[in-house]
């Protein structure tokens, strides 16, 4: 079975109308045996919250080239085991190109040979490519979160864990990364910071906030235990002024029914008790 691999895996860059920019990829062969390939360019558009994507075959509006002497956009060449290639991509906007977001895929696709048999086990790996046409490199970031929510809104003082969850929007032209945090406080002191994970939000669209963690996203969870009381949860983002909070409960309700079964218990025993004693 064929393994390859592209670095970088994504490319996020700014290129004002008429300029050049250009990119070296490294492609390497991880697999035992040779493989042939080829390279393309598709745009893509950003489907649903959670980062899909799909490929409508929309025209790429930029001009796309491998400077490569001996190779072109959609020839084939052949990559021996633990072989590594360069490939460099130049990326051409334009004069004439209104300022607007563009996304594509850089492809190195493995094409079928005399002793392939298996056509399902071709490999198509991609690097994407995020470019913000515009005549300035500074973007102000237009992020607002919208349907900001906290489940269960009673959250147990000893056992499971409750969820932040909200849409992240993104109204501008341009591409921008979510930035901020959730602070937990209660009696207005702070209690706790959760950093938010710095997806990309693209233009015109939502994407579903996620936290931090160890450089990768997980779901903002709140786990026990906490002082039962009411607390406020509060997301801010870093280049606005606009926050969204909301209160929830903690209570010791585990503790209350844990009580409640034993004080049950204890009558249901004393009236059995008392019942076989007069029979």
């Amino acid at each position: 079975m064929s393994s390859l691999s592209i670095t970088p895996a994504t490319l996020e860059l700014w290129l004002k109308p008429g300029a050049t920019y250009i990119q070296s990829y490294q492609i390497k062969n991880t697999g035992q045996a040779p493989v042939t390939l080829s390279t393309s360019i598709e745009r893509w558009l950003p489907q649903g919250f959670e980062g899909s994507l799909s490929y409508p075959g929309l025209p790429l509006d930029l001009n796309f080239s491998l400077t490569n002497s001996d190779l072109h956009l959609g020839s084939f060449f052949i990559l021996n085991p633990d072989q590594n290639r360069q490939l460099v991509l130049k990326i051409s906007s334009p004069a004439s190109l209104s300022p607007k977001d563009l996304y594509f895929t850089f492809f190195v696709n493995q094409q079928q040979t005399n002793t392939d048999t298996n056509t399902t086990n071709l490999v198509r790996l991609g690097s994407h490519l995020l470019v913000s046409v515009s005549n300035s490199e500074s973007v102000p970031s237009e992020i607002t979160v919208s349907n900001f929510r906290f489940s269960p809104i009673v959250h147990d003082t000893f056992f499971g864990s409750a969820t932040f969850t909200g849409q992240a929007d993104n109204q501008s032209d341009f591409f921008s990364k979510i930035e901020g945090t959730i602070t937990i406080s209660k009696n207005n002191s702070s209690l706790l910071q959760m950093e938010l994970f710095p997806s990309n939000v693209l233009s015109r669209h939502q994407r579903t906030i996620s936290c931090l963690s160890n450089s990768k996203p997980v779901p903002c969870r709140l786990g026990p235990p906490l002082w039962p009381g009411l607390y406020q949860a509060t997301l801010s983002l870093n280049n606005s002024k606009e926050t969204s909070t909301i209160n929830f409960f903690v209570l010791p309700y585990s503790l209350i029914a844990f009580l409640f079964l034993i004080f049950s218990s204890y009558h249901l025993l004393r009236y059995i008790k008392h019942y076989l004693a007069k029979h």
